[in-house]
C-alpha cells in the first residue's frame, strides 16, 4: 500500500462539534428520526446534482507519504482537450519545467482512465441514512453521526469506522463530513490501520454545492514491519462555471 490512496467522489467540512450557543430545546430532528433522514436525503440529492466537469477550478494539493512531501497547484478547465484539462501551475513552490508539465498531464490522463488505484466513493453510499443519529445543533447547523461502510476498505473496517456530518440549516446542504476509526482495522491482508481520518468540506456557490477541502490521513503498518503513513489534503478555489460554454 505504498501508493497514495486517491479519493474520487461521484457526488461531491471540518469542525464537527456544535457551536458554542447550542439550542437547549430539542428540535424535530432530535425527536423524529425520519425527519433527520429525510433532511439529509434531500441534501444528498443536491450534492448529486453537481458535476465538477462543468466547472473550471484550482486545487492546491499537499501529500506526505512515508515522509516524502510534495506540494502542487493545479488548474482544471473542462473546455480544454482531454490531455490539457489539467495543468500544473506550481510544484513545491517553484514554476514547473516543461518536462514536469508534460509528465503531470500524462499521469493525470492515465489516472482518470484507470480505476486500479482509485477509491471511488458516492456520498449516498457513504452515509447510511437508516443509522443517522442526532448529536446536537445550533441556530445555523445540525450535527449528526452515522455508521460507515466502505466496501473498498474491506469488511473489517465497517465496524471500526464512524461518521459525523454538519448540515447547514440556512443553506440546506451538508457542509462537512468526518470519517474516523474507533479501533484498528485491516483493509487488506498484512495491513493494519491504527489511525484513519477522512474529512470533506463543501461550499455553496451560486446555489451549487462544490468541494472546499478534502483531507485524508492513514497510519499503521503493512507487511509486518513496514510503516504506513499517508497524509494529504486538497484545497479547492477559483471556481468558474463553464457549463454554458462547454465544447460538444
Amino acid at each position: 500500500m505504498k501508493h497514495k490512496l486517491w479519493l474520487l467522489f461521484v457526488a461531491t467540512g471540518w469542525t464537527l462539534s456544535a457551536s458554542a450557543n447550542e439550542q437547549t430545546d430539542l428540535s424535530h430532528w432530535a425527536t423524529n428520526k425520519v425527519a433527520i433522514q429525510t433532511t439529509i436525503s434531500q441534501a444528498l440529492k443536491r450534492h448529486q446534482q453537481t458535476s465538477l466537469d462543468e466547472w473550471a477550478y484550482q486545487v492546491s494539493r499537499y501529500e506526505n507519504e512515508e515522509g516524502n512531501e510534495s506540494k502542487t497547484v493545479e488548474r482544471f478547465n473542462p473546455n480544454n482537450s482531454i490531455s490539457e484539462r489539467w495543468k500544473l501551475i506550481e510544484i513545491n513552490g517553484a514554476v514547473p519545467t516543461e518536462e514536469q508539465r508534460e509528465d503531470f498531464a500524462a499521469k493525470r490522463v492515465a489516472s482518470e482512465q484507470s480505476e486500479d488505484n482509485n477509491l471511488k466513493i458516492s456520498l449516498s453510499n457513504l452515509i447510511s441514512l437508516e443509522t443517522l443519529t442526532y448529536k446536537s445543533e445550533s441556530d445555523e447547523r445540525l450535527n449528526a453521526t452515522f455508521d460507515v461502510h466502505l466496501e473498498q476498505l474491506g469488511d473489517d473496517a465497517s465496524s471500526k469506522l464512524k461518521g459525523s456530518l454538519v448540515y447547514n440549516k440556512n443553506l440546506k446542504f451538508i457542509e462537512a463530513i468526518d470519517i474516523k476509526n474507533i479501533d484498528k482495522f485491516s483493509p487488506m491482508f498484512g495491513a493494519s490501520v491504527s489511525d484513519f481520518l477522512m474529512t470533506l468540506e463543501f461550499q455553496a456557490i451560486n446555489h451549487t454545492i462544490l468541494p472546499k477541502k478534502w483531507a485524508f490521513r492513514m497510519k499503521g503498518t503493512y507487511a509486518l514491519f513496514s510503516k504506513l503513513d499517508e497524509v494529504s489534503h486538497d484545497t479547492f478555489s477559483n471556481f468558474t462555471y463553464q457549463g454554458d460554454t462547454l465544447k460538444k
